[in-house]
Order: C-alpha cells, then sequence, then structure tokens
C-alpha cells in the first residue's frame, strides 16, 4: 500500500466513523477528540491534518468495509469517488470476499450494477485468478454477466482469442448479443481485421450482421473502400447492409467525395442509392462552404 493510498483511506476511514460518541485521531504522540457530527469544513480540516502526518499503520478490512459503505452512502461525490479510487482497490487487494457482504447492502440496481463491474475491473488488473473466483461467486444472470464482459474486455488488450473464448464458453455470447457487440467493438477499436475474422467464423444471424455493421462502421474511418467492401462481400442484403453502406459513404465522402460518388454510382437504382446521393451532395456543399 502506497503513502498515498494509506492516507486517503485513513482520512476517509476517520471521516466513516464520525457518527460514534467521539471520535480520536492519533496524530504523533497527541490525541484529540473531535464533534460527533462533524461539519463539512471540520472533515476537511480532519483530512488535511492526516494527510500532514506520517502514513498511519494499515486500517484493518473491516474499518476499511466500513469506510467504503460510508462513502457509497455518501451525498457528497467528491467522498464517493474517493471510496471508489482508493478504499475498493486496497480491499480487492487484500480480501475480496469482504466484497459479497458489502454489496448485499447496495440495493439500488443501477450503483450495484456499477459497483459489479468496477469490482470486476480492479480485480482482473491486480489478479486474474482472483476475478474468475469472484466471478463465479456472483448470482447467475445480469450480474455475473456484467462482471464477465468487463474480465473478457481487459482480457482483449492482450488476447483477443483467448478472451472471445472466455465468453463463448462461459455462455455469456449466447446469452447476450449486446455483449458480444460491445467485445467485438472493443477488439474491432485495435485490430478491426482480426474481428471481422472472427465474426465471420463465430457469429451468425443477426448478431453477425449486427456486429458487421460496427466493424465496418470503424473500418470505414481507416479505409473506406475497404469497409465498402465488406458491405458488398460480407453483409447480407437488408436494412443493416443498406445503413452500414451510407455510414461508409458519409466517412468516404468526408475525406474523397469523388471516391464516394464512384462506389455510390454502383449501387443498384432504389432509395438506398438515392440516399447515398443526397448524402454525398449534402457533405459536398458543406465542405465547399467552409
Amino acid at each position: 500500500m502506497t503513502k498515498k493510498n494509506a492516507i486517503l483511506t485513513a482520512a476517509l476511514v476517520c471521516t466513516a466513523i464520525a457518527g460514534g460518541a467521539s471520535m480520536r485521531m492519533q496524530i504523533g504522540e497527541k490525541t484529540r477528540h473531535a464533534p460527533c457530527a462533524p461539519t463539512c469544513s471540520e472533515r476537511v480540516q480532519q483530512t488535511v491534518i492526516v494527510t500532514q502526518t506520517e502514513a498511519p499503520a494499515e486500517p484493518d478490512i473491516a474499518r476499511l468495509t466500513q469506510a467504503l459503505r460510508y462513502a457509497l452512502a455518501s451525498g457528497d461525490g467528491a467522498i464517493r469517488l474517493n471510496g471508489l479510487r482508493n478504499i475498493l482497490p486496497e480491499i480487492c487487494a487484500r480480501e475480496p470476499s469482504a466484497l459479497r457482504e458489502m454489496l448485499a447492502d447496495v440495493k439500488e440496481h443501477a450503483r450495484r450494477m456499477e459497483l459489479i463491474r468496477q469490482i470486476a475491473r480492479i480485480l482482473s488488473v491486480q489478479s486474474p485468478s482472483d476475478a474468475r473466483a469472484w466471478i463465479a461467486s456472483l448470482p447467475q444472470g445480469e450480474e455475473q454477466d456484467g462482471a464477465l464482459e468487463e474480465y473478457c474486455e481487459l482480457e482483449l488488450r492482450g488476447d483477443p482469442l483467448a478472451a472471445m473464448q472466455t465468453a463463448e464458453e462461459a455462455g455469456l455470447l449466447g446469452r447476450s448479443q449486446e455483449a458480444a457487440t460491445r467485445l467485438v467493438t472493443t477488439w474491432a477499436r485495435q485490430d478491426w481485421q482480426g474481428a471481422l475474422d472472427w465474426t465471420c467464423e463465430n457469429a451468425a444471424g443477426s448478431q453477425r450482421e449486427t456486429i458487421l455493421a460496427t466493424i465496418v462502421f470503424i473500418a470505414a474511418q481507416e479505409v473506406p473502400p475497404r469497409a465498402a467492401e465488406m458491405v458488398a462481400t460480407r453483409m447480407i442484403s437488408g436494412v443493416r447492409q443498406e445503413e452500414a453502406a451510407i455510414s461508409v459513404i458519409h466517412q468516404w465522402a468526408m475525406s474523397d467525395l469523388k471516391g464516394a460518388a464512384q462506389w455510390a454510382a454502383d449501387f443498384p437504382a432504389g432509395e438506398t442509392k438515392q440516399r447515398a446521393e443526397r448524402e454525398i451532395q449534402g457533405l459536398a456543399g458543406n465542405l465547399g462552404s467552409r
């Protein structure tokens, strides 16, 4: 634990136990008492006093958990953020099992899911094995799937194929088309060709078309001609293909109006071709007026 984290943790712990009859803070050889309900300015002064001294001994898990509960329940955004950034990682590193009971206290669905995903991200960085064990301990369903998605997103940075295999073996890809799309989108942002190859080999039906449309959009920002080729040769005729084509036209025309116009000229007659032509004309007018 770094001196900075120890100081911040101690400051939050002192704030968290302020609801008692009195609060004792050890500062060197001196001890002083503070009122049971300090004002905001007093809390700031207490924090400053602690931060100006040497880092105190590490609080035990019970006190850290108490401090985190206080921070999460606080209406003060700064206190809550401090708890998430400084105390939560320390609990994750020292005793992940202590998080289970604390999670039970978080009743609001959105905040509970936010906290679960945050814990999964922290554990995945600190110790992948601890992260997998903690995720497995969660109730099956949205909570476990949300944590698993966070784990796989981090794994994507180092080994995309292993991350997708993890998600597939856990059943995440089959249960949630949204999660599958988000994971492949993360992959596509760092390697759209690899994401494309995986999608064409492993995805099917509407999920495949949804993911392909996302990859096409990302690729069009770098190499519009390749994205246009994907639309024409990889996607099934239909609404998603038409929308993907218009997104390519838009990206292409931003950098090369002539190239976009030449591709649009090859479209079969119909609404999609007309939309493409209007898109090009609109961008030509906007670019010409600059």
